[in-house]
């Protein structure tokens, strides 16, 4: 910038600097906007929605290079959910709620400090691992709240249940025999209390 020169003169270079032309048209200038993106995980096609770029023309899209991490963050947790792992996001979400750092939470679940961090930036963790943080993070809240918890389904049905100390597999006894279906409550609980599936 040479001396002088107004400061708007500046942007306005950068912003014809990252002007990138449309390569199926080369028509118009892409621009930015939220896009939906088709990917592949695991030989499973996913599309995922985030900020990208299209051409106003052609319709064409893509997205800069430094999103591609986050492109496949996004298709990894699609992947997650539809086969009942955690989200990178609900593994953060779990971790902070216990307020421990990426090294802490590590040793508290049992698995190296890189599966977290690499779980967290979008790597799928495999069922052991998933298993393990699901049990300690449930673990956890059961003792914070003295050995009772009650499950408030979206049916409004309540079940009290007593938890027995923080052992590898956790027992519970229940006051009510009319349990919720497992449609009722989430994926993960359900799988711990044993709930019927039909119902």
């Amino acid at each position: 910038m040479r001396a002088g020169e107004p400061l708007f003169a500046l942007f306005t270079s950068i912003e014809k600097i990252r002007m990138i032309r449309c390569i199926q048209c080369g028509r118009a200038d892409l621009e930015t906007r939220t896009i939906q993106l088709a990917g592949k995980v695991r030989d499973r096609d996913y599309t995922v929605e985030m900020r990208g770029l299209q051409c106003p023309r052609c319709g064409y899209k893509t997205i800069e290079g430094s999103d591609m991490p986050e492109f496949g963050r996004l298709l990894a947790d699609q992947y997650r959910a539809e086969h009942g792992l955690l989200t990178s996001e609900e593994l953060r979400a779990r971790r902070k709620r216990l307020g421990l750092s990426q090294r802490e939470f590590a040793l508290h679940v049992g698995v190296g400090l890189a599966t977290i961090k690499r779980a967290e930036m979008g790597k799928i963790q495999d069922g052991r691992t998933d298993e393990a943080i699901r049990r300690k993070t449930v673990q956890h809240h059961a003792a914070q709240i003295g050995g009772f918890y009650t499950i408030v389904t979206s049916t409004n049905t309540n079940c009290q249940g007593y938890y027995l100390g923080d052992i590898a597999q956790p027992s519970y006894h229940f006051s009510s025999t009319n349990l919720p279906s497992r449609r009722a409550i989430p994926p993960y609980l359900a799988n711990l209390l044993n709930v019927s599936t039909h119902g």
